[in-house]
């Protein structure tokens, strides 16, 4: 499969890949897997057992092997990780979302589920994460604006442009397709977008976001604090 064949995959998709039983076919998988997890997609890359050099799923169907068989491999089989060349990229996100409720882990975010045994389940809300960079205020003394400016980066490592969103349109997510298109999906229901929504703020005071303020020329300043610890904001004498 060729780089655009995997645009014919959706976000969200759920893929199995069979490798060929030989060096290129495994790493014609691996790509392949890379591609879709790229564009969002959940990706299971499934090694036949008792194939023949080079034999691939016909083969090992041919030799007696069953539908069910292969279902129970597909099952068993663990979705596809990011590689750890690309896994660096979530280094600063993870440590902005220690402590909290939520990891990453295979490029989705994840909310932390703790089992009464003392497991921890981990389950998928999103297929990107994202985190505030700075809040911007504008305030001419009368009337006063907030937005918020957020980056991200998709399932896979792709990164996703800068945006700019106003305070009161946050919470609602909405500006997520509008910003960064199709690909980047909140799991179903109001509990996940809820936890989505709460994850970013999470990472909020940080040390990685700033706050500007702009104020048109000639307005006398006061300082007063608001919002994260150890912020101050400019108003209007």
């Amino acid at each position: 499969m060729e780089q655009h064949h995997s645009e014919y995959f959706p976000a969200g998709a759920e893929v199995v890949i069979l490798a060929d039983n030989d060096d290129p076919g495994r790493e014609h998988a691996r790509k392949v897997a890379n591609q879709l997890t790229e564009r969002g997609c959940r990706v299971k890359v499934v090694e036949l057992p008792g194939l023949p050099p080079k034999g691939d799923v016909s083969n090992w169907l041919a030799a007696g092997h069953t539908r069910d068989e292969l279902l129970n491999l597909v099952e068993q089989a663990e979705c596809w990780q990011p590689e750890p060349r690309e896994r660096g990229i979530y280094d600063e996100y993870q440590q902005a979302l220690a402590g909290t409720r939520y990891q990453i882990n295979g490029g989705y975010l994840c909310y932390q589920r703790f089992l009464q045994n003392g497991d921890v389940e981990l389950i998928p809300i999103a297929n990107f994460v994202a985190r505030p960079r700075r809040e911007i205020i504008r305030d001419n003394g009368l009337e006063r604006e907030m937005t918020f400016e957020l980056e991200g980066i998709l399932a896979g490592g792709q990164p996703l442009p800068p945006v700019i969103v106003p305070a009161e349109k946050f919470a609602s997510l909405s500006w997520v397709p509008a910003a960064w298109g199709m690909a980047a999906n909140v799991e179903p229901g109001s509990t996940n977008k809820d936890r989505v929504r709460h994850a970013i703020q999470s990472m909020a005071g940080g040390g990685g976001e700033t706050r500007n303020h702009i104020r048109p020329p000639g307005l006398a300043q006061t300082w007063r604090p608001v919002g994260f610890p150890a912020r101050w904001r400019r108003g209007r004498c």
